[in-house]
């Protein structure tokens, strides 16, 4: 099925149901092949559930700034699904932050031949050769500098409120 090559576990499956509904009970073989490539598609889409958690956990590693961990994670979502383009995508991103653009650029080049319309990999891999490219990953970080800077004194300013309301309303 072109479908579970895809990797769309889903789609094989909708069309081996109908290849089912339309086969000849007699056709013991064409029902035997269903049943086997029926199998390899909930197999896949197992595997993809899998993949998907450890992307998941890789980019949330990735924004927290735990390059490493996030490495290691994305590396275990392609062991269980090759040709994840996201996956490879956050990769190459990675492995930019960690100084590597060789291993950058081949991840984001593999998540360019598995999905040609990734605009964020094409930019990515455009922008690679500039020497002003910041790191992929800073957009997250900013905001987390931001709030850090900015809670001590928001704290403070609250604080004296606070303490303002409450000498006011003891008058």
């Amino acid at each position: 099925m072109v479908e579970r090559l895809e990797g769309k576990p889903e789609a094989a499956l909708a069309r081996l149901r109908a290849l089912r509904d339309n086969a000849d009970e007699e056709d013991e073989e064409l029902l035997e092949m269903i049943d086997q490539t029926e199998g390899l598609a909930y197999e896949d889409q197992a595997a993809l559930a899998m993949c998907c958690e450890h992307y998941n956990f890789a980019l949330f590693q990735a924004k927290r700034g735990h390059y490493e961990d996030a490495r290691e994670s994305a590396k275990r979502a392609l062991e269980h699904v090759p040709h994840h383009g996201p996956s490879h995508a956050l990769l190459g991103k990675i492995h930019f932050a960690l100084k590597d653009e060789d291993v950058a650029r081949y991840h984001v080049e593999r998540a360019l031949a598995v999905d040609p319309s990734n605009a964020s990999a094409s930019r990515f891999l455009a922008g690679m050769g500039r020497e002003e490219l910041p790191n992929p990953l800073a957009g997250i970080m900013k905001y987390r500098r931001v709030l850090t800077k900015w809670v001590g004194p928001i704290i403070v300013v609250l604080l004296l409120v606070i303490l303002g309301l409450i000498v006011l309303s003891g008058r």
